[in-house]
């Protein structure tokens, strides 16, 4: 989005309009970097995200990124109801994921075993 945004709005968006959708968009990007921080992304992680911030022009700002973590530890203390509401629904995804993945792979085992019963196999890996 961000390279769009870079490389197109110029053309179709006033300087004022350009200028308000990029500050915007690059603190939405350095909130969810900010939040990436706090759960210790990896080094490929950031590379990434710092290349594709050069890439685009802006470059990789540590104030902004300071600023979007402050940000989001923030609105997880001072909105500790939804903050705990996102951490469940967050926990219960993780289990249904779990649980389909297990469900997918006991499947596969039973068609697998009746596979070798009639010499066709019957069960493609899942895609989870």
């Amino acid at each position: 989005m961000l390279q769009l945004l870079v490389t197109y709005a110029p053309e179709y968006l006033t300087r004022e309009e350009n200028e308000a959708r990029l500050t915007e968009h690059l603190s939405d990007y350095y909130r969810f970097l900010g939040k990436s921080l706090i759960f210790g992304r990896d080094k490929q992680f950031w590379d990434y995200h710092k290349g594709e911030l050069t890439k685009a022009g802006v470059g990789f700002s540590r104030a902004r990124l300071a600023k979007g973590t402050l940000t989001t530890l923030c609105n997880a203390t001072l909105n500790p109801k939804e903050t705990v509401e996102r951490l469940l629904q967050r926990r219960r995804a993780g289990e249904l994921a779990s649980r389909n993945q297990d469900r997918a792979g006991k499947q596969c085992v039973v068609a697998a075993k009746e596979s070798q019963e009639n010499k066709k196999p019957q069960c493609a890996p899942s895609r989870v």
